[in-house]
């Protein structure tokens, strides 16, 4: 049996998705947060960006590669900016 793509559409809930699971996203944000510098973060960051967009070309139709990026980088970067010390 052959597993055909997946496209995640607008109203498709992200926390249903293994590629958009929020808390987990969340979690993670604050376990870099805790544990490296700003450089470190970024870096963990942008790994974990590059990431899933391996799983989106290998797993998901390539559609859905700017949605799930732009999901990562709020919970890992955006959200983390806002009353951040400055690096």
């Amino acid at each position: 049996m052959q597993i055909q793509p997946q496209v995640l559409n607008p109203g498709h809930e992200l926390k249903d998705c293994a590629y958009g699971n929020l808390p987990y996203l969340q979690a993670e944000a604050q376990e870099y947060l805790a544990g490296c510098d700003c450089p470190d973060y970024l870096r963990k960051a942008e790994r974990r960006l590059a990431e899933e967009s391996e799983r989106v070309r290998n797993y998901l139709d390539p559609g859905s590669d700017a949605k799930i990026t732009r999901v990562v980088e709020t919970e890992l970067i955006q959200k983390q900016v806002r009353g951040a010390p400055p690096c």
